[in-house]
This record gives C-alpha cells, sequence and structure tokens, in this order.
C-alpha cells in the first residue's frame, strides 16, 4: 500500500506477522533484508509505502528480493525522477 505524503520524502513500513515466524530475531532478519533492497532501489517521492512480507519470502535470495523491489517501484504510478 502507498499514501501520499507532505514530507516530499519517501519512508516505508515493513509489517512481518508473527504467522511467519514466532522468532523476533526471524522476523527482524526478514525487516532488515526489504528495508535494504528498497533503500538500494528507493526514489525520491513523497509517498509512505507499507510492506507485508509473506511466508515464502524468508529464504528467497537478496537479488531476487531487490528484483521485487524494481518491479514494485516500476509497476506502480510512483513514477517520479530520482
Amino acid at each position: 500500500m502507498f499514501f501520499p505524503n507532505k514530507r516530499k520524502k519517501f519512508r516505508a513500513a515493513f509489517i512481518v506477522s508473527k504467522k511467519i515466524s514466532k522468532l523476533s530475531v526471524k522476523r527482524n532478519a526478514i525487516r532488515r533484508r526489504f528495508r535494504e533492497a528498497i533503500r538500494l532501489e528507493q526514489k525520491n517521492i513523497p509517498y509512505d509505502c507499507i510492506f507485508f512480507p509473506k511466508e515464502n519470502t524468508q529464504n528467497i535470495p537478496f537479488l531476487q528480493l531487490q528484483d521485487m523491489a524494481t518491479q514494485f517501484f516500476d509497476s506502480t504510478s510512483l513514477k517520479i525522477s530520482t
């Protein structure tokens, strides 16, 4: 999900449910991996984005996460130049 914000800065939130893992260490690791993938691909857009990683994302290679982030930014209407 993404929403416009008034800060003129991109912000992202990652919500990892306990359904994915009961251990906070694993949930935080998923959050960190997603945050880094988005950071590397993020555009300078005034939006707040909320990401909900799914169960099968625990063992995805990092390069594939980066590709997913690229596809997200390319496929949405958030096509504002960096």
